[in-house]
């Protein structure tokens, strides 16, 4: 991985693309966040796992598309925790 870029493949699934992005691991030399992208960001997450839902209450989707939603849907959540995790590791 280049220092500042983040990659983004054909094949992969471009939710977990983007969070890495958004929040790499300290790991990886992650940073802090300050609270209101931190804000920002679990609202923005809620707001796609809230979409996909509401997208997924309909009968007529076709199997790929639902599995792709139920992916995002679980992506959003995750990095919702971890936005969630990073911030009580920070607070104590």
């Amino acid at each position: 991985m280049m220092s500042g870029t983040c990659p983004v493949s054909a094949e992969a699934d471009e939710a977990e693309d983007v969070q890495a992005c958004i929040l790499p691991p300290a790991s990886q030399g992650g940073r802090p966040l300050p609270q209101n992208v931190r804000v920002f960001l679990v609202d923005s997450e809620r707001r796609v796992v809230l979409h996909c839902q509401k997208l997924l209450a309909q009968d007529d989707l076709p199997g790929e598309l639902r599995q792709r939603l139920l992916r995002l849907a679980a992506a959003a959540e995750d990095q919702m925790q971890r936005l969630a995790g990073a911030h009580e590791i920070k607070a104590a």
